[in-house]
């Protein structure tokens, strides 16, 4: 408990420095760094669309649907090549449905079509509540997640691990119940942007200019600037009990047969889940000491 209460003194202690302008990227974005560095923790990306099924709320870390599978990019470079895929399939599957015009090499390639369809995008309401997802979560739970997926022609239970697009830069995983749950108890801090109109039209611009509409780098200017991401702190981590959550989630995937049975967590339980709580409560001190040093240094 006395620990609980240092550290949240050190968080009340940062709130007025950390609403300047740019102080809260930089110090998320470096408190990142460190335990990525230290082997420390793992950074999942997501691509958010109008009609997807949330994970994070983007006012909070909050999860919003467990009933359905929630897909998680492994890698920046999958994040890049996953976005691009899904944002020309919302300009031609919503803002060009019905007309003659489709996202394309040729028409990108025509001005008079490359204007008429930057014309559809501006005035289309197709394109809001599109956003990007950073999560940084503690290293055990990547760890896990590896040690429990399976690809989905040999999945036998209905919440067990997806592994996506494993051929494709590096591919990613489908978190379902329990799993979505433990992640985002484990989860330090979230960043999230959203994709606008103007982001879209940077992007339309780049495919003309490259003559390639599935290149991954076409969006680079946007997913790769922690500058255009809004960090936010994991709630969970400021409780001293979230080690109990944690042990009893763990415990729910085990009882339902949502691990697979040859897996560390599955065949030394116990010790597995120790593992697992001693290295979140060591990510945890760490980020919270880094922040507290950060803002020191920043302040003297």
């Amino acid at each position: 408990m006395v620990l609980f209460l240092f550290f949240l003194n050190i968080i009340e202690s940062m709130v007025k420095y950390m609403s300047q302008e740019g102080v809260t990227m930089a110090i998320y974005e470096d408190t990142a760094k460190s335990l990525i560095d230290c082997e420390q923790a793992s950074e999942f990306y997501r691509f958010q669309g109008k009609k997807s099924v949330k994970y994070f709320d983007v006012e909070a870390p909050t999860v919003i649907s467990r009933d359905a599978y929630i897909y998680l990019s492994r890698t920046l470079s999958h994040h890049e090549y996953f976005t691009v895929k899904r944002l020309r399939q919302v300009i031609n599957q919503g803002v060009l449905s019905g007309l003659e015009y489709q996202l394309t090499r040729a028409n990108l390639a025509n001005m008079s079509s490359y204007r008429r369809i930057r014309n559809l995008i501006i005035n289309s309401d197709q394109v809001d509540d599109l956003h990007s997802i950073r999560i940084v979560c503690d290293k055990s739970i990547e760890g896990l997640i590896q040690g429990n997926c399976i690809c989905p022609a040999s999945k036998n239970s209905c919440h067990a691990i997806e592994l996506a697009d494993k051929t494709m830069y590096g591919g990613g995983y489908g978190l379902k119940s329990e799993w979505i749950t433990l992640l985002s108890y484990m989860t330090y801090f979230n960043a999230y942007q959203r994709i606008t109109k103007d982001s879209l039209l940077q992007l339309l611009a780049n495919m003309r200019r490259t003559g390639k509409i599935y290149q991954r780098n076409n969006i680079d200017f946007l997913l790769t600037n922690p500058a255009n991401y809004n960090y936010e702190i994991n709630p969970y981590l400021l409780s001293d009990f979230n080690k109990y959550n944690i042990m009893n989630c763990l415990g729910q995937i085990i009882d339902n047969g949502s691990c697979l049975p040859d897996s560390e967590l599955a065949v030394r339980s116990s010790k597995t889940i120790k593992g697992v709580v001693k290295s979140y409560e060591r990510g945890k001190e760490k980020v919270l000491r880094f922040m507290d040093e950060y803002y020191k240094k920043e302040n003297h």
